[in-house]
């Protein structure tokens, strides 16, 4: 084995070794927002829903039903001290449900159904005839803080010299780093933050086998990019801090491989979803 080989290996050894098992989501807290078929705006307009939970520290929304005509989206923005941000979120046709939304800090969240056309214009031949809308049918709202919780199984090997990716924006180990990604599983009991390392140019990834353990585990997690302070003295010590902006992230993968015993996992994600440069 090359000696190259050789520190890769040890390298990532080193950090899985350092790592815990994601924190969990609380089960969902029911909702039900959406256009039901018989609802589905006729002419081009733009709805509005709103997802208001005060007690919230994350929005996570679940989707059980998306089906969108030709042209029309759904969006979702965060309302932040009483200001409607960006769009986070955008779903399209090719969008289809279950799935979990783009974990969002908020309290509020903004949903916007921008109908281009309508069932009574020339859209597709049967489109009065097919069932068009979306539901969001529950929410979670809070991720347990697992630093202190999991500090007594926590360990590292050697000293802990981590620093922000940004303190070495000059060097070789700041382009090795793009390759570390977020990842956020979604299960029915809750949902879990993790870290994955992009492997090669076609599109393998490597993760602990605690944070995607099957090919349900890899089709419901969520794969954020480029997450990482816009400096080196940058606090990013919390879950989902230090996004990218725009945020860049895709949803699901093809499970390959894992084991239980050495607690790693092998999945493979789209190439052409993963941003120019990285890996």
């Amino acid at each position: 084995m090359s000696s190259a080989c050789t520190f890769l290996l040890t390298f990532l050894v080193s950090v899985l070794c350092g790592l815990t098992c994601g924190q969990l989501a609380q089960n969902l807290t029911p909702l039900d927002i959406g256009v039901r078929c018989a609802q589905y705006p006729r002419t081009p307009t733009v709805l509005t829903f709103v997802v208001d939970q005060p007690d919230a520290n994350l929005l996570l929304l679940h989707f059980d039903f998306v089906k969108l005509m030709p042209q029309d989206t759904l969006t979702l923005r965060a309302v932040v001290n009483h200001t409607v941000g960006a769009v986070i979120d955008t779903l399209t046709s090719a969008t289809t449900a279950p799935f979990y939304s783009v974990p969002m800090y908020t309290l509020l969240v903004v949903l916007e159904l921008h109908v281009v056309m309508g069932l009574g214009r020339s859209g597709p031949a049967n489109a009065t005839t097919r069932c068009f809308g979306f539901h969001v049918d529950g929410v979670r709202t809070s991720a347990i803080d697992g630093n202190k919780a999991a500090s007594a199984d926590e360990s590292i090997c050697g000293t802990d010299d981590s620093k922000n990716a940004q303190c070495f924006v000059n060097s070789a180990m700041y382009t090795a780093s793009k390759a570390v990604v977020r990842l956020l599983t979604n299960r029915v009991g809750g949902s879990a933050f993790c870290t994955g390392w992009l492997l090669g140019c076609e599109g393998h990834l490597l993760t602990n086998e605690h944070c995607i353990q099957d090919a349900t585990d890899a089709g419901n997690t969520l794969i954020e990019f480029m997450a990482e302070g816009v400096s080196c003295g940058t606090n990013c010590d919390s879950q989902m801090a230090c996004a990218a902006t725009p945020r860049l992230y895709t949803r699901g993968a093809t499970f390959i491989a894992a084991s239980t015993e050495l607690d790693y996992s092998i999945v493979k994600l789209d190439p052409a979803m993963i941003p120019e440069g990285l890996g």
